[in-house]
C-alpha cells in the first residue's frame, strides 16, 4: 500500500505484537517497529518520524501509554490507535482522554486493525500519509 508510512507498535505481549506485524505487514507497509515499553518507543520516534502508533493502553507497569500518546502526536502529528483489553473500564476512560485516532478493543479482528490503519494513513487534507 505505502511503503513511506511508519507504524510503531508499543506492545508487552509477544504474540499479540507478532500478529499485528503480520496484518500491517500484509498490507504492504515495510517499515513497522515494534518496542516493548515506553523507552524504546520514545527512541524509535526520535530516530524517524511515526506516522501510526499502535498502543497497549497498559504498556508496563511505571509506564504511561498516555504521556507517550501524547508525547507522540506532538511530536510528529502521530495517529494514535490504542488497543485496549477491557472497553468497560479504566482503561478505556483513560484511551478517551487522549483523544486517539481510534481505540480498538481486545481481542481484535484483522478488519478492526487494518481498517483502522488505512483510515489513518489518510492525512488531513485527504491524502495518503507520507506520499
Amino acid at each position: 500500500m505505502n511503503s513511506k508510512v511508519t507504524v510503531l507498535i508499543v506492545e508487552h505481549n509477544p504474540l499479540v505484537a507478532l500478529d499485528l506485524t503480520e496484518m500491517i505487514g500484509e498490507m504492504g507497509i515495510t517499515r513497522i517497529f515494534v518496542v516493548t515499553n515506553e523507552r524504546e518507543a520514545r527512541k524509535v520516534a526520535q530516530e524517524q518520524p511515526v506516522t501510526i502508533a499502535l498502543l497497549d493502553v497498559n504498556i508496563r507497569t511505571g509506564q504511561d501509554s498516555a504521556a507517550l500518546a501524547l508525547h507522540l502526536a506532538s511530536q510528529n502529528n502521530t495517529k494514535i490507535i490504542y488497543l485496549v483489553n477491557d472497553t468497560t473500564t479504566s482503561s478505556l476512560r483513560r484511551a478517551q482522554e487522549i483523544n486517539p485516532f481510534s481505540i480498538i478493543g481486545k481481542p481484535f479482528s484483522d478488519e478492526e486493525i487494518t481498517d483502522a490503519v488505512k483510515l489513518a494513513m489518510i492525512s488531513d487534507d485527504g491524502t495518503l500519509a507520507n506520499s
